[in-house]
């Protein structure tokens, strides 16, 4: 379309800076909400791995025929698995697991892990070849008042509830 001499169709310079600084107030406003819900995301996967490497575990020991140890650090915020091998002969005849996904794994900093069956700094979890686990309340919490708790049973349920 033609236009008459001397008409611009564009935008001027107050319109152009009015919609820039709206879409700079919109995104700062927005960026709180979006930290606080990627931080909420991060938790709920690590919630979820340790969730799903106990699962994993349970499967292992079971297809293995061998009886395995989630032992938790509430120290350090570590844990690490081991294995029964029966062929050593000392007294523990636990070995630990050097593959990529069993591996010794610290939490990262202000997360802690915590167990409300005692006051002692480590806890084991057994998994035996049959698939029974023993019981515990394990409690995952974080500098941003995320808490999670995830709970085993002796018939070899695992499940995780966010409490916050």
């Amino acid at each position: 379309m033609i236009s008459p001499i001397g008409k611009n169709n564009g935008f001027t310079l107050i319109e152009l800076l009015s919609v820039i600084l709206l879409l700079v107030v919109l995104i700062t406003l927005s960026v709180p909400t979006m930290a606080k819900t990627a931080r909420s995301f991060y938790f709920r996967n690590k919630v979820k791995t340790i969730t799903a490497l106990l699962e994993y575990v349970r499967k292992t020991s079971i297809v293995e025929e061998r009886t395995y140890k989630f032992i938790i650090d509430s120290e350090t915020n570590s844990y690490e698995i081991k294995y029964e091998d029966l062929t050593l002969l000392y007294d523990d005849k636990f070995k630990a697991v050097n593959n990529s996904i069993m591996r010794s794994q610290t939490l990262p900093e202000g997360f802690n892990l915590k167990t409300s069956e005692s006051e002692e700094e480590t806890e084991e979890i057994l998994f035996t070849s049959e698939g029974g686990i023993t019981h515990i309340e394990l409690y995952i919490h974080d500098q941003k008042n995320h808490l999670a708790k995830i709970t085993t049973t002796v018939s070899g349920e695992i499940s995780a509830e966010f409490l916050q």
